[in-house]
Protein backbone atom coordinates (compact mmCIF):
# COMPACT_ATOMS: atom_id res chain seq x y z
CA UNK A 1 0.00 0.00 0.00
CA UNK A 2 1.06 3.81 -0.35
CA UNK A 3 1.96 5.44 1.93
CA UNK A 4 3.87 9.04 3.12
CA UNK A 5 5.43 9.78 6.03
CA UNK A 6 5.90 13.46 5.75
CA UNK A 7 5.35 16.63 3.52
CA UNK A 8 9.13 16.05 1.88
CA UNK A 9 8.57 12.57 0.95
CA UNK A 10 4.24 13.24 -0.34
CA UNK A 11 6.07 16.39 -2.57
CA UNK A 12 8.53 13.67 -3.81
CA UNK A 13 5.72 11.01 -4.50
CA UNK A 14 3.61 14.06 -6.28
CA UNK A 15 6.71 14.88 -8.04
CA UNK A 16 7.64 11.61 -9.48
CA UNK A 17 3.39 11.48 -10.88
CA UNK A 18 3.94 14.25 -12.71
CA UNK A 19 1.06 15.80 -10.55
CA UNK A 20 0.03 19.58 -11.62
CA UNK A 21 -0.67 20.24 -8.03
CA UNK A 22 -2.12 23.83 -8.68
CA UNK A 23 -4.36 22.55 -11.84
CA UNK A 24 -5.70 19.64 -9.51
CA UNK A 25 -6.31 22.28 -6.56
CA UNK A 26 -3.92 20.36 -4.24
CA UNK A 27 -1.27 22.91 -2.00
CA UNK A 28 1.62 21.24 -0.04
CA UNK A 29 3.06 23.51 2.23
CA UNK A 30 0.63 26.46 2.01
CA UNK A 31 -1.85 28.28 3.42
CA UNK A 32 -4.30 29.28 0.87
CA UNK A 33 -7.38 31.71 1.42
CA UNK A 34 -9.32 30.96 -1.58
CA UNK A 35 -12.19 28.70 -2.42
CA UNK A 36 -11.98 25.56 -4.22
CA UNK A 37 -8.68 24.05 -2.72
CA UNK A 38 -6.85 21.62 -0.66
CA UNK A 39 -3.91 22.11 1.55
CA UNK A 40 -1.78 21.23 4.30
CA UNK A 41 1.07 23.51 5.81
CA UNK A 42 2.80 24.03 9.60
CA UNK A 43 1.56 26.40 11.54
CA UNK A 44 4.08 28.81 12.51
CA UNK A 45 2.64 29.98 15.99
CA UNK A 46 1.34 26.64 17.60
CA UNK A 47 3.79 24.30 15.22
CA UNK A 48 0.65 22.19 14.24
CA UNK A 49 -0.04 20.40 10.24
CA UNK A 50 -3.40 21.82 9.14
CA UNK A 51 -4.84 19.60 6.77
CA UNK A 52 -7.78 21.78 5.39
CA UNK A 53 -10.40 22.25 2.23
CA UNK A 54 -11.93 25.45 1.07
CA UNK A 55 -14.94 24.71 0.22
CA UNK A 56 -16.78 26.39 -2.77
CA UNK A 57 -18.43 28.69 -0.66
CA UNK A 58 -15.53 29.87 0.78
CA UNK A 59 -15.80 28.37 4.04
CA UNK A 60 -12.65 26.06 5.67
CA UNK A 61 -13.24 22.39 6.41
CA UNK A 62 -10.09 21.51 8.58
CA UNK A 63 -9.54 17.57 8.45
CA UNK A 64 -6.68 17.17 10.95
CA UNK A 65 -4.79 19.41 13.02
CA UNK A 66 -2.06 18.27 15.30
CA UNK A 67 1.73 17.10 15.73
CA UNK A 68 1.75 14.15 13.56
CA UNK A 69 3.59 15.38 10.06
CA UNK A 70 3.24 11.48 9.01
CA UNK A 71 -0.73 11.36 9.13
CA UNK A 72 -0.69 15.13 8.00
CA UNK A 73 0.96 13.86 4.44
CA UNK A 74 -1.28 11.33 4.39
CA UNK A 75 -4.26 12.68 4.59
CA UNK A 76 -3.96 14.85 1.72
CA UNK A 77 -2.13 11.75 -0.48
CA UNK A 78 -4.48 9.71 0.48
CA UNK A 79 -7.59 12.16 -0.68
CA UNK A 80 -5.34 12.75 -4.10
CA UNK A 81 -5.22 9.16 -4.32
CA UNK A 82 -9.27 9.00 -4.37
CA UNK A 83 -9.78 12.23 -6.81
CA UNK A 84 -7.85 10.77 -9.32
CA UNK A 85 -9.00 6.59 -8.48
CA UNK A 86 -12.60 8.63 -9.23
CA UNK A 87 -11.48 10.34 -12.61
CA UNK A 88 -10.17 7.08 -13.60
CA UNK A 89 -13.57 4.92 -13.11
CA UNK A 90 -15.43 7.53 -14.76
CA UNK A 91 -13.37 7.58 -17.53
CA UNK A 92 -13.47 3.70 -18.09
CA UNK A 93 -17.26 3.52 -17.93
CA UNK A 94 -19.11 7.15 -18.21
CA UNK A 95 -22.06 7.56 -17.90
CA UNK A 96 -24.06 5.84 -21.17
CA UNK A 97 -27.15 8.56 -21.84
CA UNK A 98 -28.12 5.78 -24.77
CA UNK A 99 -28.60 2.89 -22.71
CA UNK A 100 -31.19 4.84 -20.69
CA UNK A 101 -32.99 6.06 -24.05
CA UNK A 102 -32.80 2.87 -26.27
CA UNK A 103 -36.16 1.72 -27.49
CA UNK A 104 -36.79 -1.26 -25.47
CA UNK A 105 -38.96 -2.74 -28.54
CA UNK A 106 -35.94 -4.18 -30.35
CA UNK A 107 -34.74 -6.27 -27.45
CA UNK A 108 -37.71 -8.48 -27.57
CA UNK A 109 -38.87 -7.43 -24.51
CA UNK A 110 -42.61 -5.77 -23.97
CA UNK A 111 -43.38 -2.18 -22.35
CA UNK A 112 -45.11 -2.60 -19.36
CA UNK A 113 -48.67 -1.41 -19.26
CA UNK A 114 -50.50 -1.17 -16.17
CA UNK A 115 -53.89 -1.76 -15.68
CA UNK A 116 -56.96 -1.28 -13.43
CA UNK A 117 -59.08 -4.19 -12.48
CA UNK A 118 -62.12 -3.60 -13.65
CA UNK A 119 -63.84 -2.52 -9.78
CA UNK A 120 -61.76 -0.10 -9.42
CA UNK A 121 -61.58 3.85 -11.19
CA UNK A 122 -58.83 5.87 -11.72
CA UNK A 123 -60.71 8.69 -9.70
CA UNK A 124 -61.09 6.44 -6.91
CA UNK A 125 -57.26 5.25 -6.76
CA UNK A 126 -56.09 8.39 -6.97
CA UNK A 127 -57.85 9.64 -4.13
CA UNK A 128 -56.61 6.05 -2.27
CA UNK A 129 -52.96 7.09 -3.41
CA UNK A 130 -53.21 10.79 -1.95
CA UNK A 131 -54.93 9.72 1.28
CA UNK A 132 -51.67 7.05 1.90
CA UNK A 133 -49.45 10.04 1.36
CA UNK A 134 -50.80 12.08 3.20
CA UNK A 135 -50.92 9.60 6.16
CA UNK A 136 -47.18 8.94 5.25
CA UNK A 137 -45.97 12.19 5.62
CA UNK A 138 -47.74 13.16 8.99
CA UNK A 139 -45.95 10.27 9.98
CA UNK A 140 -42.72 11.09 9.16
CA UNK A 141 -42.79 14.63 11.14
CA UNK A 142 -44.55 12.82 14.46
CA UNK A 143 -42.14 9.74 14.57
CA UNK A 144 -38.81 10.08 16.55
CA UNK A 145 -35.93 10.42 15.01
CA UNK A 146 -33.44 7.29 14.58
CA UNK A 147 -30.20 8.78 14.41
CA UNK A 148 -28.42 12.51 15.55
CA UNK A 149 -26.54 14.34 13.16
CA UNK A 150 -23.34 15.16 14.29
CA UNK A 151 -22.43 18.72 14.10
CA UNK A 152 -22.85 22.31 15.97
CA UNK A 153 -26.64 22.55 17.54
CA UNK A 154 -27.69 25.96 19.62
CA UNK A 155 -29.99 26.19 22.14
CA UNK A 156 -31.11 29.76 22.80
CA UNK A 157 -27.01 31.32 23.16
CA UNK A 158 -25.53 28.13 24.33
CA UNK A 159 -23.82 26.37 21.78
CA UNK A 160 -23.11 22.14 21.40
CA UNK A 161 -21.59 19.88 19.23
CA UNK A 162 -22.91 16.71 19.14
CA UNK A 163 -20.62 13.63 18.44
CA UNK A 164 -21.76 10.33 18.48
CA UNK A 165 -23.69 9.77 21.03
CA UNK A 166 -22.09 12.48 23.47
CA UNK A 167 -22.90 16.23 23.56
CA UNK A 168 -20.29 18.86 24.60
CA UNK A 169 -20.90 22.06 25.25
CA UNK A 170 -19.10 25.27 24.77
CA UNK A 171 -18.41 28.35 26.67
CA UNK A 172 -15.88 31.07 26.86
CA UNK A 173 -13.18 29.01 24.62
CA UNK A 174 -13.49 25.97 26.18
CA UNK A 175 -15.37 22.51 25.20
CA UNK A 176 -16.46 20.21 28.33
CA UNK A 177 -18.68 17.23 27.63
CA UNK A 178 -22.04 17.52 28.39
CA UNK A 179 -25.12 14.86 29.80
CA UNK A 180 -27.13 13.46 27.14
CA UNK A 181 -30.70 14.92 27.84
CA UNK A 182 -31.12 17.37 25.53
CA UNK A 183 -34.57 17.87 23.59
CA UNK A 184 -33.46 19.60 20.88
CA UNK A 185 -35.57 20.87 17.89
CA UNK A 186 -34.53 19.92 14.62
CA UNK A 187 -33.86 24.16 13.88
CA UNK A 188 -31.32 23.93 16.88
CA UNK A 189 -28.98 21.88 13.80
CA UNK A 190 -26.50 24.14 12.59
CA UNK A 191 -24.33 21.83 10.55
CA UNK A 192 -20.79 21.31 10.44
CA UNK A 193 -19.35 24.06 10.19
CA UNK A 194 -20.04 27.43 12.92
CA UNK A 195 -18.16 30.76 12.77
CA UNK A 196 -16.17 31.10 15.67
CA UNK A 197 -14.21 34.49 16.35
CA UNK A 198 -10.99 32.46 16.89
CA UNK A 199 -11.22 29.72 14.81
CA UNK A 200 -9.04 26.98 17.33
CA UNK A 201 -12.28 27.29 19.24
CA UNK A 202 -14.32 25.01 16.97
CA UNK A 203 -14.53 21.75 18.42
CA UNK A 204 -12.37 19.50 16.04
CA UNK A 205 -9.29 21.39 17.64
CA UNK A 206 -10.54 19.50 20.93
CA UNK A 207 -8.74 16.60 22.48
CA UNK A 208 -12.66 15.06 22.48
CA UNK A 209 -12.33 15.19 18.63
CA UNK A 210 -8.72 14.10 18.55
CA UNK A 211 -9.47 10.94 20.68
CA UNK A 212 -12.65 10.18 18.40
CA UNK A 213 -10.52 9.65 15.77
CA UNK A 214 -7.21 8.48 17.27
CA UNK A 215 -4.67 6.11 15.50
CA UNK A 216 -1.43 4.57 16.42
CA UNK A 217 1.49 5.18 14.29
CA UNK A 218 0.65 2.82 11.19
CA UNK A 219 -2.27 1.48 12.81
CA UNK A 220 -4.03 4.13 11.57
CA UNK A 221 -6.72 3.64 9.12
CA UNK A 222 -6.81 6.05 6.35
CA UNK A 223 -7.66 5.58 2.60
CA UNK A 224 -4.86 3.92 1.01
CA UNK A 225 -4.37 2.81 -2.68
CA UNK A 226 -1.80 1.44 -4.12
CA UNK A 227 0.96 2.77 -6.19
CA UNK A 228 -1.10 2.17 -9.55
CA UNK A 229 -3.62 3.80 -8.18
CA UNK A 230 -1.86 7.30 -8.60
CA UNK A 231 -1.11 6.55 -12.38
CA UNK A 232 -3.37 9.09 -14.47
CA UNK A 233 -2.85 11.39 -17.15
CA UNK A 234 -2.86 14.88 -14.75
CA UNK A 235 -2.98 16.82 -18.06
CA UNK A 236 -6.58 16.31 -18.65
CA UNK A 237 -7.72 16.88 -15.00
CA UNK A 238 -10.53 19.07 -14.53
CA UNK A 239 -10.59 20.33 -11.20
CA UNK A 240 -14.28 21.16 -11.88
CA UNK A 241 -15.27 17.48 -11.18
CA UNK A 242 -14.31 17.43 -8.23
CA UNK A 243 -17.60 17.82 -5.31
CA UNK A 244 -16.13 21.42 -3.38
CA UNK A 245 -19.39 21.13 -1.48
CA UNK A 246 -18.58 18.75 0.98
CA UNK A 247 -16.42 18.82 4.52
CA UNK A 248 -13.75 16.85 2.57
Amino acid sequence: MSRVHSIGELKQKCAEKNMPLEKMRFFIGEDRKEPRCFGVYQDPESGDWIVYKNKDNGERAVRYQGKDEARAAQEIWAKIGAETVRRKRYKSNPYDEEELTRDLSGSGRKPFAFKLPEWLDWQTAGFAVCMIATAFFIWQDIKPSSARSNGYYQVGEALFYSLDDDWYYYDSGDWSRYSDTLALEDDSYLGNYYSFEDPYDAFSYTEYYQEAYEYDGDDWQADEYDDDDYDYDYDDWDAGDTDWGSDW
